[in-house]
């Protein structure tokens, strides 16, 4: 869609919602969830990231100076790179940031190592079956070689976001929290022991 296309049907993607060419995002701080979500659209068939909407289609408005920044530093996470285009538009005195993302056409994109894809509003990890089909748009000779492949790359992006999950869990602050109680309290009973 062009810019002239946003403003025009703003209102429709508003009551519209999310969906699986259109996702938004009241800001964008991490380059790595603008990757992902760049990766899965391109891999797919294609969509917009409007910034400075929540997800219940509020408009907050944002800084397009943040938003080219986070871009810049996310597009170092994707290879290859797909077509991206960024713009800006008014709704109501303020700013909106569009990410137009193209179909990658064949070419599957990994954000962060992980291959991705959009189903619904939601972003996956592919399938070998989807990886296969992405890679068989692009060579459509040697059937055997990709479906392994495929399976290969399915099992290595699943256990990609296994690990990422697992280790933004065991990052979190609750988590340290909890252990630093624990080593509290058995410091406290060793102490009234000795």
């Amino acid at each position: 869609m062009t810019q002239l296309h946003y403003q025009e049907n703003l209102e429709n993607i508003l009551k519209n919602g999310e969906n699986e060419s259109i996702e938004f995002k009241s800001i964008m701080t991490d380059p790595k969830i603008l990757a992902r979500e760049i990766g899965a659209f391109a891999n797919h068939k294609g969509g917009t990231i409007l910034i400075g909407i929540g997800y219940n289609g509020e408009v907050s408005g944002t800084d397009i100076n943040t938003v080219k920044q986070v871009l810049e530093k996310a597009k170092n996470l994707l290879y290859p790179l797909p077509e991206i285009h960024l713009n800006e538009i008014q709704y109501k005195g303020k700013s909106i940031a569009t990410i137009s993302v193209n179909s990658s056409r064949g070419i599957p994109i990994s954000a962060g190592g992980s291959l991705l894809i959009r189903t619904g509003s939601q972003v996956r990890p592919a399938n070998a079956s989807e990886i296969s089909s992405l890679l068989l748009l692009q060579n459509s000779s040697g059937t055997k070689y990709l479906n392994e492949l495929s399976e290969s790359m399915s099992r290595q992006t699943i256990a990609l976001e296994s690990l990422q999950d697992d280790l933004s869990k065991s990052n979190s602050w609750r988590k340290k929290i909890i252990e630093w109680l624990i080593a509290a309290v058995i410091g406290a009973i060793i102490g009234k022991l000795i």
